[in-house]
């Protein structure tokens, strides 16, 4: 232990406790995202409006209509940026185009695309751009259009008063992708986030972002660009020495995952879920995306946005708000003002989710950067209530514990080697089907076990100790007469050497899971996977809907349907028709828990029929129901059988292999959960299956989509004191006392409410990892709390700043806060750096305000 270097820690004064306290810092840092342009953020309303005359002509024209008396949008920005200054706000994002074509900041280039070979005018009867429209509004062409050039007055106004801009561009790839009718924004199924308008090619898009740097501004923001255009931005900003914030993972300086959706609680809400651009929940999404971050240790932005719109009344899901057949021109789900499908309206509950969503987010991911995303009414109009940012980050300062040094678990997709045209898939579409579909699942049931994931793609993490690996690979058909191809998918991957090699007892001790997604291939290194479980070379079963010749068929079966010629069948719009393979329910300790998913997904769900009398018994960790479908040339159902067969298999020796894809959430993290606990040699997290997003450790953490019962262990001692939380779907407490541990808690969670269960630790630890001090218990004269502390740099000295706290019941070994002298006394604190614990004594003594030094260390 470097004593002279702990000798310089200052920490943060506790006096302010026994008061009001006033923070002068969080971790994470928040930031809002509040437009300064047209909203008046003193009055909560619209200040200015915009109105384009001759929309589709040649030539249109933005008229700027007043609202509330505000003099000039000059004056407005002003006035907002001095807002903002006072609220302590040192980002502001600029939206600065729009999807409907309207621009903020002076783009030569944006200004003069045309349509190629377009009159524009001829849109309109008798060429008159101020008369009637030929054809429909949503399917005319438009122009980009300056609406005024206020960007430079921006950048230069927020830069005085010590605020950055960030120049947000994700609407001209709504734009792009409307054009190429894929992507976010593109599909003809999803939401419409841009009007027709028209699109720059590679070198104009470089000169759109060299005017857009020219005006000074601090970094770029941008999401769901196709990725030839995010490597322009990321080679370009670098240059530039800009940031570049990203949504999601693989680009950019500073990664944001988005949480405003849970699991789908019932299956009609895929389709409200697919319509606002994600196949499940967006929890499980940023997950992967703060999964990936830690593996390579980049910046990370936790981002909470009100797309999703959520009811407060409980008896509704958000498919409730899903109408496609509403007409005159209304979204299928309006997030500014939510209708029922009958056109009702109810109660949104979307922003009052958010603390729940934050505090989730916080203490399972521990982000960076903590974004409110107020960029529609409901969340512009909670973000600027006085009372909301408060209420806001003092449910944060309510949680001081977090978990310390969790072991890791390394998700690694192996990379097939696809050919598009052979394969049906790239590598791209593969890895972008994983992330919305079974990789969310995978971080769940692993951090479910108590495991904090890193993800890596083709190699194992190397940047630490690994407890269990994750593999996921592609995997295969087992071998036919046609040995190249299968009805569904061609050219099985095999496993290379580096996924050989954990597998391998004599160089890797570490569980291993394998997670083929297109099957159990018996070709190449899966044949010595087989011989390691003691499978046989070809499992029994055979798929007649593949083949009416038995040498062309095997064990492989989809809830893709195909024809009596193997040829898949489709619907109208060409995509594939399918039935699941699994049956609806299967018992865990006498419970039942939901076994369909109900996200199939470009995917579908594969298994292999593998009987459980193929299997040692020894070697089966959890078998149930697969239905083999048998249908007619044009997709309809004739009949359907049930074969109990194996789902989850191990080898004896720290291994497990997977022989279905794709399982319902719910039963899904119950079975990861249990076997990686059980190949950790731990005791259980879940005791029975639950409908929540669950984290176990010694601060539990359960955000229920469904109502749920939970039965759970924590890793603590018989008597020891643990503290519940229960917070509603409207974000409040209605749940805080204490349960004595008694090998296992029992719970009753409401849907779309967040439990926190803590283990009332005895001694402070400091980790060195995140540079994290916590004190479980100060002693202030009658009254006991537990504090957080985050080591900082603050005019060249190290502090540590007060980050959280929370009053808690008496505890043992306390440390001591005297009023009289200012002195912390702390009997014994851990102190982790480089995974090497050492335990010490040490006494603080105030040196100012808010700030305390360490008078004594000693270890023990």
């Amino acid at each position: 232990m470097n004593t002279k270097f702990l000798s310089i820690i200052i920490l943060s004064c506790l006096l302010v406790l026994l008061g009001n306290p006033v923070f002068a810092k969080r971790l994470p840092e928040i930031f809002t995202a509040l437009d300064p342009i047209t909203f008046n953020f003193s009055t909560g309303s619209l200040a200015f409006d915009t109105t384009v005359l001759r929309e589709f002509s040649e030539s249109p024209e933005i008229e700027i209509d007043v609202l509330d008396g505000q003099s000039s949008l000059i004056e407005n920005i002003k006035s907002n940026l001095n807002f903002l200054q006072n609220q302590g706000v040192t980002w502001v994002d600029i939206t600065v185009l729009e999807g409907d074509g309207l621009l903020w900041f002076n783009s030569p280039t944006l200004i003069s695309l045309q349509h190629t070979d377009f009159n524009h005018n001829a849109q309109y009867q008798n060429n008159d751009p101020n008369g009637e429209l030929n054809i429909a509004a949503e399917n005319a062409k438009k122009k980009f259009v300056l609406a005024a050039d206020v960007l430079t007055v921006i950048v230069t106004e927020a830069q005085q008063r010590g605020i950055k801009v960030t120049a947000n561009i994700e609407s001209l790839a709504h734009i792009i992708n409307r054009a190429s009718g894929s992507g976010i924004g593109g599909e003809a199924s999803a939401l419409v986030l841009a009007d027709n308008l028209p699109v720059p090619n590679a070198q104009q898009f470089k000169t759109i972002i060299t005017e857009l740097l020219s005006l000074g501004v601090d970094a770029v923001f941008a999401e769901a660009f196709s990725a030839e255009y995010d490597l322009v931005l990321e080679t370009m900003l670098t240059q530039a020495n800009i940031p570049y914030w990203h949504s999601g993972a693989g680009v950019g300086n500073v990664w944001a995952g988005y949480y405003y959706s849970l699991y789908p609680a019932q299956p009609e809400d895929y389709l409200a879920y697919r319509y606002l651009h994600t196949d499940d929940g967006l929890i499980g999404l940023a997950n992967i995306d703060f999964a990936r971050a830690r593996a390579v240790e980049k910046t990370t932005a936790l981002v909470l946005g009100a797309y999703n719109p959520m009811p407060c009344d409980l008896d509704l899901n958000i498919s409730d708000f899903y109408n496609p057949n509403r007409g005159n021109d209304l979204p299928w789900i309006d997030n500014n003002l939510p209708l029922l499908a009958n056109g009702n309206q109810t109660e949104n509950c979307t922003t009052a989710l958010w603390r729940n969503l934050a505090l989730f987010g916080v203490l399972s991911q521990d982000p960076d950067l903590l974004w409110l995303a107020a960029d529609i009414e409901p969340s512009m109009q909670t973000t600027l209530d006085a009372n909301f940012l408060p209420r806001f980050k003092q449910r944060l300062q309510n949680h001081a514990y977090r978990n310390k040094n969790l072991p890791v678990a390394n998700i690694i997709v192996d990379l097939p080697n696809f050919d598009s045209a052979v394969d049906g898939y790239s590598v791209d579409d593969f890895i972008s089907v994983l992330n919305l579909t079974v990789l969310p699942l995978i971080e769940d049931g692993l951090a479910a076990a108590g495991l904090q994931t890193v993800l890596t793609f083709g190699q194992p993490w190397l940047g630490g100790q690994v407890s269990l690996s994750y593999v996921v690979t592609a995997g295969g058909h087992e071998g036919t007469a046609d040995s190249t191809t299968a009805p569904y998918w061609s050219r099985p991957q095999d496993l290379p050497i580096e996924i050989m090699a954990l597998i391998d007892s004599n160089q890797n001790r570490a569980p291993v899971f394998i997670h083929p997604i297109f099957g159990v291939a018996n070709v190449g290194q899966w044949q010595l996977l087989r011989s390691q479980f003691q499978l046989p070379q070809q499992f029994a079963y055979r798929n007649s809907e593949f083949s009416p010749y038995i040498e062309e068929q095997n064990s492989l079966i989809s809830s893709f349907m195909v024809r009596s010629d193997g040829e898949l069948i489709v619907d109208a719009n060409d995509e594939p028709l399918q039935q699941t393979i699994t049956a609806e329910t299967m018992l865990f300790n006498s419970q039942p828990a939901l076994l369909q998913p109900y996200i199939i997904s470009d995917f579908g769900q594969t298994a292999n029929v593998v009987a459980i009398d193929e299997v040692a018994s020894e070697r089966i960790v959890f078998s149930g129901n697969l239905l083999t479908n048998q249908v007619d040339d044009t997709g309809v159902l004739q009949n359907s059988q049930r074969l109990p067969s194996v789902f989850l298999l191990n080898d004896g020796q720290g291994h497990y292999l997977w022989t279905v894809n794709h399982l319902h959430h719910e039963a899904f993290t119950y079975m990861l959960t249990t076997a990686a606990t059980q190949a950790l040699a731990q005791d259980k997290t879940l005791l029975q299956s639950t409908r929540a997003h669950f984290r176990g450790g010694l601060q539990t953490l359960a955000f229920a989509y469904d109502q749920t019962e939970l039965l759970w262990q924590m890793p603590v001692a018989i008597g020891t004191n643990i503290r519940l939380r229960e917070y509603d779907q409207r974000g409040d407490l209605v749940a805080d006392h204490y349960e004595v541990y008694n090998g296992r808690l029992q719970h009753t969670l409401a849907k779309r409410s967040l439990l926190v269960a803590e283990a009332q630790l005895q001694d402070a630890f400091f980790n060195g990892k995140n540079n994290y001090l916590y004190l479980p218990a100060v002693a202030i004269q009658d009254r006991f709390f537990e504090v957080g502390l985050a080591l900082e740099q603050q005019a060249g000295t190290l502090v540590l700043q007060l980050q959280s706290f929370s009053e808690v019941q008496t505890t043992t070994n306390p440390s001591v806060f005297n009023t009289t002298t200012a002195v912390i006394d702390i009997p014994v604190i851990d102190i982790y750096l480089n995974n090497i614990a050492q335990q010490a004594s040490a006494q603080l003594g105030s040196i100012g305000a808010n700030q305390f030094g360490i008078n004594q260390l000693g270890f023990q």
